[in-house]
Parts: structure tokens; sequence; C-alpha cells
């Protein structure tokens, strides 16, 4: 499958995600609310903290288990294949420890010539996830697209983001946090960087190959929010071979909102 028709396909997920998202309700009594033929079945729970004004619960759970259901009942996507938890093909030294496979959220596959192919990874964050969860995931959706000897390399990584709501500053702090896991992430990550953590990135970490900018990419990013409908979409694509002063030139572009960057398609009209 070409990467324009995967782009288009995880586009049209994504969409289709966000729509059920928005027809969900909360668990909540204290509230009246309309229950349609089309409500998903799956509800939002609630919290019990009395202290929190809004009791909904918004997590990550639900947009997985959406994806799930789509993929699995929609004759759009009848191409398509998916596992959960999906190992990593390759080891993440992450949190300490001896290197080990990690895992991927969603794993979407094609089906060909008698044989299954992993062509995408995604991973789903819920909020204004910490900057550590954020740079282990970026991480794993770019290395997971290099090549290897038995060239089954995954070719695309896609990132899904829920908010539950939103100001212009919840949107530029995920903006930052994106863009320094491309700029720092082997700093955050590796302990022998951290002291490093001033510079773009570790010449340590590109010695040893384990640097994002030396690595060929191809991520789509798209956020969506619960409450206000609206969404961040673009991809970001990088050729492995920049220098230091482009590769940070091309990160730092596409999180800051300007020319092609992430931007907001409900304001585009989109």
């Amino acid at each position: 499958m070409d990467q324009k028709k995967i782009k288009e396909s995880l586009r049209q997920i994504s969409y289709d995600v966000r729509e059920e998202l928005q027809k969900m309700v909360c668990a909540n009594n204290d509230s009246p609310k309309k229950i349609l033929r089309s409500t998903p079945r799956i509800l939002f729970p609630k919290y019990n903290n009395t202290k929190i004004k809004d009791k909904t619960r918004v997590s990550e759970q639900e947009a997985r288990i959406l994806f799930c259901d789509i993929l699995q009942n929609s004759d759009k996507y009848k191409d398509w294949f998916f596992s959960i938890e999906t190992p990593t093909k390759n080891k993440y030294q992450q949190s300490g420890g001896n290197p080990s496979s990690a895992r991927s959220d969603l794993s979407l596959y094609t089906y060909k010539d008698k044989e299954f192919k992993q062509v995408v990874n995604v991973e789903i964050k819920a909020h204004n996830a910490a900057p550590l969860q954020i740079c282990k995931d970026i991480e794993k959706l770019v290395k997971e697209q290099k090549e290897n000897k038995n060239k089954d390399h995954v070719q695309h990584g896609y990132w899904f983001h829920i908010l539950k709501n939103s100001n212009s500053n919840t949107i530029e702090k995920i903006r930052e946090k994106l863009k320094s896991s491309f700029l720092k992430c082997e700093n955050v990550l590796h302990k022998s960087c951290r002291k490093e953590e001033k510079v773009a990135y570790c010449k340590n970490c590109e010695k040893n190959g384990k640097n994002l900018r030396s690595s060929k990419f191809n991520i789509t990013f798209f956020i969506c929010v619960w409450k206000t409908e609206e969404i961040w979409y673009n991809e970001l694509k990088w050729n492995g071979k920049g220098s230091e002063a482009e590769y940070e030139k091309k990160i730092t572009t596409f999180f800051s909102g300007e020319g092609k960057s992430l931007e907001n398609l409900s304001r585009a009209g989109l």
C-alpha cells in the first residue's frame, strides 16, 4: 500500500474515531441526557471526587477501543488488519535496566501474497501528558520505521491525541513537548545523556546510532478536543540526512504554528 493511500485511510479513521468520541456520553446520572440509536455503547466513566466540578473522565482507552471497533466493523477498512499492544521490533532502554522490547498501542497491517505486513504504528495519548511519556512514544514511532535486513520495517507512524478541553495555552504546551521530544528525546530518556540536556541532541547518542535526526521517518499528528470539536492535523516527514541546523528548523517550524505546520483544521473550515 502506497504512502498516499495510508495517509488518506489514517485521516479518515481518525475523523471516524473523533466523531464517535463526540457522540459519547458520561455515566453521570446527575445530568439528563438524550440517548440515541447512534450513541456509542461505551461510556465515559465519572470521577467520584466531589471536589471535581466536571466529573467526566476522558482517557486514551476510549479512543483505542473506538479505533478497534471501527476497524473491525466498518466496510471502509476491510483491507486493514490490526493488533493491540504490539511488541516492537527494536529494543529500547527508556527507563533504566537492560534494553527490552516495548509496545505500540495499535498496529495496522495489510495482507498481500499470503503475508501480513505491518505498515503503521499508532500511539494514542490523552490530556497534557508528561514530557517523558511523550518522548517514549515519539522514540518508538521514529525508530520502528528504521529499515532492517528483513525489509519488514513499519512505513508510517501515527499520533492520535485526545483532549477533554483546551485553550491556547494547552495546545502550546503540547506543541512544545512534542517539539522537545524530537530535539531532546535522547537526553530525556537515556541517563548517560541527561547532563547534555541543554543541547539539541546528544553527541554520544548520535555516535551510537540512536539519534532521531539520523532516522528517516513519516509521522502524522491528529489532535482533537472533545468539548470544542477542534482538530489539529498534519504530517511530519524527515529524510534522515540533513544537518543539525536543518533538522532543528524543520521540527521547530512544524510545531510553531507557522507555515507548513501542525495546523488547526477547524479554523481552516476542513
